[in-house]
C-alpha cells in the first residue's frame, strides 16, 4: 500500500545552555502500512497509549491496504466493473475524502491511479518503464470520477473492470489524524508520531516550546536537511523524487506519477512540503501540488486556509507559501527563497 520511506529527518535542535525539564518519553518503532512507523509519547501511560495507537493502525492498515488481498479496499478493487461494495464508513468517508482532493487538484491528485501504480512497480520487485502503448491503455482506467459513491447504502461502485484505487497518497495521513485524536482521548499531551514521512506533532515538546522538525534535502542522503520548521499540534507531509525511485538506461524514474500522462512528473520540483493541522490533507496536497508544479500548486494551498507549503526545486530554489512565515528557518546557504511573485 504505502511503501514511502521517511522523507522527513526529525531533528533535537536545543538552544546552547538551555536546559529543559522534560517527561520522560517512550519510543517505539513498528512496521504498519508497509513502512516503519515511530510513535513517541511523553508522560505517564506511554506504553498503554503506543500499545493502541498501533493497534489502531494495523486495524486501518487492514481496511484500506490495495497489496493485502483480504482487505476491503482490494474487495473493492476486485469487483471493479461488476458490482457495487459495501465498505466501513471511515473507508467510504477517505475514499469521498479522496475524491473531493481529486476535483480540488483537477486530477492531480487521482486515488484509481492504481492501475499505474502497479505497472510501473516503482518501489517494488520489479519496477520497469512501460511501453507507450501499455501507459496508453492503462490511461484510460484512471479517472476519480470514474468510482461512485452510493451514500445512502455505504457502498462504492468502480465503473469499469481493471480499475483500482490506491490510497497510498491519503490512508496514511488519516491514520495520523485517527492516532493523533486517540492520544488526545488518551489523554496524552505530548508526543511525535512519524509515520514513514507523514509527522504530526500532538501538542508542544516540552515547557510549550514547539516541535523543531528538520526538512530533508532532496539532494542529499537522508539525515541532512536544509532548514527547519517549528510546529505544535500540526502534520508535516513530504513528497519528492528521492523517496522511491529506479533508473534505467541512465534515467532515473521516480514514483510520482501524473494521472494526466502517465509517466512520473517532470516538472522541476524535487520536493513538496505542505504544514496543515490535518494529515490526511497534508498528505493528498503533498502529491497534488507536486504534480500541479510550482505556480498552479502554490495557487492552490494559497486557497486553503490553515495550510502551508514549501515547495524545492531542481535549482535549489526554495518557495514559500505566503503563511510560513518564521515557523521554517533555511540552515543551509546553498538554498535561495525565491519571491513567490516571480514565479507567476
Amino acid at each position: 500500500m504505502i511503501r514511502r520511506v521517511c522523507v522527513i529527518c526529525i531533528v533535537t535542535l536545543l538552544a546552547a545552555g538551555c536546559a529543559l525539564i522534560r517527561p520522560p518519553s517512550t519510543r517505539r518503532t513498528e512496521l504498519v502500512f508497509d513502512t516503519p512507523c515511530t510513535v513517541t509519547v511523553f508522560g505517564r501511560n506511554a506504553n498503554r497509549a503506543i500499545d493502541a495507537v498501533f493497534e489502531e493502525m494495523r486495524r486501518i492498515d487492514r481496511i484500506m491496504n490495495a497489496y493485502d488481498r483480504s482487505s476491503v479496499v482490494s474487495e473493492l478493487n476486485e469487483a471493479a466493473g461488476r458490482a457495487p461494495v459495501s465498505v466501513p464508513e471511515e473507508l467510504f468517508r477517505v475514499i469521498e475524502t479522496g475524491l473531493a482532493f481529486g476535483e480540488v487538484t483537477d486530477g492531480a491528485f487521482d486515488i484509481s491511479i492504481g492501475p499505474l501504480v502497479a505497472l510501473w512497480d516503482i518501489g517494488g520487485e520489479s519496477p520497469r518503464v512501460p511501453s507507450a502503448t501499455e501507459i496508453e491503455d492503462v490511461l484510460d482506467l484512471v479517472n476519480y470520477r470514474d468510482v461512485l459513491l452510493l451514500d445512502y447504502q455505504r457502498q462504492v461502485l468502480l465503473k469499469r473492470a481493471g480499475m483500482r484505487i490506491d490510497l497510498g497518497g491519503i490512508a496514511k495521513g488519516y491514520g495520523a489524524d485517527r492516532a493523533a485524536e486517540l492520544l488526545h482521548e488518551i489523554g496524552v499531551e505530548s508526543a511525535l508520531l512519524d509515520f514513514g514521512g507523514n509527522i504530526y506533532a500532538v501538542g508542544s515538546k516540552a515547557q510549550d516550546r514547539p516541535w523543531r522538525i528538520g526538512i530533508q534535502d532532496p539532494f542529499e542522503p537522508r539525515g541532512n536537511y536544509l532548514g527547519v520548521l517549528s510546529i505544535a499540534d500540526t502534520s508535516v507531509v513530504t513528497s519528492g523524487t528521492y523517496e522511491r525511485y529506479f533508473e534505467a538506461n541512465g534515467k532515473r524514474y521516480h514514483h510520482i506519477l501524473d494521472p494526466s500522462t502517465g509517466y512520473p512528473v517532470d516538472n522541476g520540483l524535487m520536493s513538496v512540503t505542505i504544514i496543515a493541522s490535518s494529515s490526511m490533507t497534508a498528505d493528498a496536497l503533498a502529491t497534488g501540488v507536486f504534480v500541479l508544479g510550482i505556480v498552479d500548486g502554490l495557487a492552490l494551498v494559497e486557497a486553503f486556509d490553515g495550510v502551508e507549503a514549501i515547495l524545492v526545486d531542481e535549482n535549489r530554489r526554495l518557495y514559500l507559501s505566503s503563511g510560513v512565515g518564521e515557523r521554517f528557518v533555511p540552515s543551509d546557504d546553498r538554498f535561495t527563497v525565491v519571491d513567490r511573485v516571480k514565479t507567476e
